[in-house]
C-alpha cells in the first residue's frame, strides 16, 4: 500500500513550483519520489546544507588559506601606477621611444593615451601601415 507525504508551504510557492514541474513534464508526486530515491541511494541530500563552522574548523581553514604560497607576481607587481602607464604607452607603438612616451605622459598629466584630450593625439596612433596598405604595396 502506498503512503502519503505531506508538507506545509505557502500557496504561492506551491503554485509556482507546480507550474515549473509541469513545464518540466512532471508533477510534485514524481519529484518527491525521485527526491526520496536519491536520498535512499546516496544517503545524502541532493543539495548542500550549510553547517555552522566551529571556531576550531574556522581556524583550520584560515591556516590552510594562509599557508598557500603567494606567487612572485608579474612584471607589473613591482611598478607603481605611473611606471605601468609609461610601460603601456611605450609598448603601444614601436615608433614612440621610451623618452617620447615619458614626455607624452608628462604632457597628458598621467592619463593613458586613450584618455588624452591634448592636441598631440596624433602621437597616440600607430604609424604602422594598415593591412590594406600592406596588400597594395
Amino acid at each position: 500500500m502506498d503512503s502519503m507525504v505531506t508538507a506545509r508551504m505557502s500557496k504561492s510557492k506551491k503554485e509556482s513550483g507546480n507550474a515549473i514541474l509541469e513545464q518540466l513534464g512532471t508533477n510534485a508526486s514524481n519529484a518527491i519520489n525521485r527526491f526520496y530515491d536519491y536520498l535512499i541511494e546516496k544517503k545524502e541530500l541532493p543539495f548542500g546544507v550549510r553547517e555552522a563552522l566551529s571556531a576550531e574548523e574556522l581556524q583550520r581553514r584560515v591556516a590552510l588559506v594562509d599557508g598557500i604560497p603567494v606567487s612572485a607576481g608579474n612584471r607589473f607587481s613591482s611598478m607603481d601606477d605611473d611606471e605601468i602607464r609609461r610601460e603601456r604607452i611605450s609598448k603601444r607603438s614601436s615608433k614612440i621611444s621610451t623618452e617620447r612616451a615619458n614626455e607624452h605622459l608628462d604632457k597628458c598629466s598621467g592619463k593613458l593615451s586613450t584618455e588624452c584630450t591634448s592636441e598631440h593625439t596624433s602621437e597616440h596612433t600607430s604609424e604602422r601601415p594598415t593591412d590594406r596598405q600592406r596588400r597594395m604595396s
